[in-house]
């Protein structure tokens, strides 16, 4: 976290982030206890930002084909050491086009992942190009209100929050800084529109923590 940067890239970030993630992003671990009954009849399952591949170990069982892409180099070593690569399990370094053409999944997954797009329909609409017909996303990120004095209210919650949990001053300023640029947040209205938008039905709000919230859609 060299000059207060808070980066996947980095080799220590990637280190700790098992031990960092459950008490900074609200609902984590529970999301991750929630995961596997969601796409429980699923056999192939694709894994959007997979991380340090705590997430696929969740989701691992006999007879299930689980590939996951991530594009920190620094995360994705963590995953290759964690649980290898091959068999039933496939990891790329890289992000949605570096899956093969042919490359198509009965479910997905995506958590945390959309807050640092600008362009979110886009994300959907390839992950939907990639799942089955009735296939199922499971996605988790954060929510913002509608008003702005209620997300400012969140923000600064939020900040507060980071330093209870221990993160060096310099992070939290980093990430005071950047906050309106790093954060793409929507608001739940926006969230069910653009995926819509992208082709899926039947979404559904899973749950929800604080900010954090848990969706389950289908193609359409």
């Amino acid at each position: 976290m060299e000059g207060g940067q808070f980066s996947f890239d980095s080799p220590q970030i990637a280190a700790h982030y098992d031990a960092t993630a459950p008490r900074l992003i609200p609902g984590y671990g529970v999301i991750l206890q929630q995961l596997p009954p969601l796409i429980a009849t699923a056999d192939s399952v694709l894994v959007i930002g997979c991380g340090t591949g705590h997430e696929i170990e969740n989701l691992r069982k006999p007879g299930r084909t689980i590939v996951g892409v991530e594009p920190a180099e620094a995360m994705i070593q963590v995953a290759h050491q964690r649980i290898g690569n091959g068999g039933d399990v496939r990891l790329l370094h890289g992000d949605l086009s570096n899956l093969a053409p042919t490359d198509r999944f009965e479910a997905a997954t995506c958590l945390f992942v959309s807050h640092f797009l600008a362009d979110k329909v886009r994300l959907w609409q390839s992950i939907a190009d990639r799942l089955e017909p009735g296939g199922t996303l499971v996605c988790a990120d954060f929510v913002r209100p509608v008003a702005d004095e209620e997300l400012n209210e969140m923000r600064e919650g939020w900040f507060e929050h980071l330093v209870e949990q221990g993160l060096p001053p310099a992070v939290v300023e980093n990430e005071k800084a950047q906050f309106a640029t790093k954060f793409r947040l929507q608001t739940l209205d926006e969230t069910h529109r653009d995926l819509v938008t992208a082709g899926f039905a039947n979404v559904e709000l899973a749950g929800s923590w604080h900010w954090t919230h848990l969706f389950v859609a289908r193609v359409s």
